[in-house]
């Protein structure tokens, strides 16, 4: 049994909304950095020019760091290794070398980079008739659906495993209206698969979604956004422990979790020395025999 403590309290975020709402860029520009971003459609670079354009001093590399993974064991393989890295430096009384995690989109993966790969997966041993065709391919199964389902469950428990190490973790992901597997809701995020929707809130502390901010006059997207955790509109969203007297508010995670923003600050305040490092990187290299040396966590 881990004993958790002050340390291990960190927001497990879920954020959605429509596409050019402002999602990514509002995350960036407001969490604790660095941030190790995981941009699955590769698009990350697009939303840091946004930030500069509106005047954030922002280095790729130093404030935040943007990996494109090859494939869905890419992706459990690299968190899996960063979540052993944040444990180690935990132990040591280290800081982390990323406060944030930004899982972009979650939406994407799921339902074309993560469907694909198990159609790939099934049709690789098609025989018959229905070798080779295209309708044979796009096919839906039970069991596709049970892998996906499964393999994103996986992904969602190592993201909040991570967050109870100390880092706050976000995933982002699209908007859909009229959610069919519940009618009660007027929106949700969009996944494919009803059985992972249905466990959107056992799974994250924090569910909300993005108000555009939309000029009247020339119907450009302003910034800041809102974020809502409200549900009197009838989305879904989720708010763990005692609420904030609003919850509408400027799309600002720093501010909207400050005392994890503050938590953050005060821990980048004392910087490790050189000989304390090497010791958290010696024990890296020797956790069961595997070098860790080339992980920057």
């Amino acid at each position: 049994m881990q004993e958790l403590t002050e340390e291990h309290n960190a927001p497990f975020l879920m954020v959605y909304g429509d596409t050019n709402d402002g999602k990514s860029t509002s995350i960036i520009r407001t969490v604790p950095k660095p941030i190790y971003c995981i941009s699955t459609e590769g698009d990350a670079l697009k939303s840091v020019a946004v930030c500069k354009a509106l005047g954030e001093k922002m280095e790729v590399g130093v404030d935040i760091k943007i990996v494109m993974p090859d494939s869905h064991e890419d992706i459990m393989n690299t968190l899996n290794r960063m979540l052993l890295a944040n444990r180690e430096r935990r132990i040591k009384g280290l800081p982390f070398k990323f406060n944030t995690v930004l899982f972009d989109s979650g939406t994407y993966h799921m339902n074309c980079k993560l469907a694909i790969r198990v159609e790939d997966d099934r049709n690789a041993e098609r025989e018959g008739i229905d070798k080779g065709k295209l309708s044979a391919m796009t096919k839906t199964d039970w069991t596709e659906v049970n892998t996906v389902n499964s393999q994103m469950a996986r992904l969602t428990d190592l993201l909040k495993s991570i967050a109870n190490e100390g880092v706050m973790v976000i995933m982002t992901a699209q908007m859909q209206y009229d959610p069919k597997w519940n009618n009660e809701l007027e929106a949700a995020p969009c996944f494919n698969y009803k059985d992972y929707n249905k466990a959107l809130k056992g799974y994250f502390d924090y569910i909300g979604y993005v108000i555009p901010n939309i000029d009247k006059e020339s119907g450009k997207v302003k910034y800041p956004p809102k974020l809502s955790f409200s549900g009197k509109q009838g989305y879904l969203v989720k708010w763990r422990g005692v609420q904030p007297e609003y919850l509408i508010t400027k799309f600002d995670l720093s501010k909207i979790f400050s005392w994890f923003a503050e938590k953050g600050k005060e821990e980048v305040e004392t910087t490790p020395t050189t000989e304390m490092v090497d010791v958290v990187d010696k024990a890296l290299e020797a956790k069961k025999g595997t070098s860790f040396s080339d992980i920057d966590y």
